[in-house]
């Protein structure tokens, strides 16, 4: 589950979420296991997230992990975040539109 994109399965997530991005990156800042139950994790990271048209919307965020029984796989991920200081940008991209320069968006979500 994706505070922008809602509830949906990976394999339509992940394309999504791929074609609203320019290249962006990722900085691990902390794990966190579950002491009664290690297939429950947390991860604090910050998202240098690069929409599509190249606007910046980096945030903070923490993803909530279940994993397979076996451990190799997530079963569940729930994404925390405050979309407030980037949601008009990012609709502005899905939507198709330009960024406030005026040049083109690339990454429609259509």
């Amino acid at each position: 589950m994706s505070p922008l994109y809602g509830r949906l399965p990976a394999a339509r997530f992940s394309p999504e979420l791929f074609a609203d991005s320019s290249p962006s990156s990722t900085e691990l800042r902390r794990v966190y296991v579950d002491p009664v139950d290690d297939q429950e994790v947390a991860l604090a990271f910050h998202y240098a997230w690069v929409l599509g048209d190249g606007t910046p919307a980096p945030f903070d965020v923490v993803d909530l992990v279940t994993l397979t029984d076996d451990r190799d796989r997530i079963a569940r991920l729930t994404i925390c975040y405050d979309t407030a200081p980037l949601r008009a940008s990012w609709e502005r991209v899905a939507a198709g539109g330009t960024d406030p320069a005026g040049s083109d968006a690339v990454g429609g979500r259509g």
